[in-house]
């Protein structure tokens, strides 16, 4: 973990990654990836299944190379980033080739575990070729293209047809396959004109972000919650671990609200910081 951590901020948040890429990129956000659809009157929407698993450790390895190590160093450090339980399996190739090393023998079976802290920035590295792509493919179409993580987004704010939207994801779902992901079929879907058009959780189909009605709600009534009966309360109610997780988990809701619907957020936070304070709790 403090490898990777190193890695990260001293090599991977230095990389440039794809202007349409918006996760796990400093100065982007959820919000940014959502205003590039506003007024959108069709949504495509494409989810990758097992997204970091199937970014493997060649891959990885072809991310460092691409940056300049040599080919045993940028092995090492595809090692470091990347899992597998297999690993104890030789590869014969390797083995010929390091016979005295041992640890250089086994295979390329690894991929990004989710949640590692280098996972995102490479995966962003890693599929740049395919954001390239996806992009032209869009742009070609008139639409326009983004990605958040393992969500690939694109809209079109002109007249548009169900037709031409079909066509459009046949080819996007060839392409995203043809990079050795396959898209989650259940959560592949063309949003017509007339459904609710959202991002990421957020709406786009007027002239500036909304906050869904679930999503407030859900907010609001954790702060209800929360004044009524109190953190402790709350926190027994709502099974959370502990106070701090209770707190971090509403806290971010709230900075979640400021980043995409701010005039209605504000007050809330207001309401939220007080109510923290009257409990004797502080987020500093």
């Amino acid at each position: 973990m403090a490898a990777q951590r190193w890695l990260l901020h001293h090599l991977l948040d230095l990389l440039p990654v794809h202007p349409h890429a918006f996760a796990y990129v400093k100065g982007r956000s959820v919000a940014e990836c959502a205003r590039r659809h506003l007024g959108a009157q069709w949504l495509i929407k494409i989810d990758i299944q097992d997204f970091f698993g199937a970014i493997g450790e060649r891959r990885v390895h072809q991310v460092f190379r691409a940056q300049g190590y040599q080919p045993l160093v940028a092995y090492e450090l595809s090692r470091l980033c990347t899992w597998d339980d297999r690993r104890d399996d030789v590869d014969p190739v390797r083995k010929d080739r390091y016979p005295k090393i041992t640890a250089y023998q086994g295979g390329w079976g690894g991929s990004l575990p989710q949640g590692a802290p280098t996972s995102g920035v490479l995966a962003n590295l890693a599929v740049r070729p395919m954001d390239d792509r996806l992009s032209d493919i869009a742009a070609r179409h008139g639409l326009v293209y983004t990605r958040y993580s393992d969500d690939m987004i694109l809209s079109s704010g002109d007249p548009f047809s169900r037709p031409a939207a079909v066509a459009a994801l046949r080819e996007l779902t060839h392409a995203v396959q043809g990079y050795g992901f396959e898209p989650h079929a259940r959560k592949t879907r063309i949003v017509p004109p007339g459904a609710r058009r959202a991002v990421l959780g957020l709406l786009v189909d007027g002239d500036v972000l909304r906050l869904t009605p679930a999503f407030k709600s859900r907010l609001l009534a954790h702060l209800y919650g929360i004044e009524k009966f109190g953190l402790r309360a709350h926190q027994q109610h709502r099974d959370f671990a502990s106070l701090a997780g209770l707190v971090h988990h509403v806290d971010g809701l709230v900075a979640y609200a400021l980043g995409a619907e701010t005039d209605w957020a504000h007050p809330v936070q207001e309401r939220w910081r007080g109510m923290l304070r009257a409990q004797g709790w502080s987020l500093d």
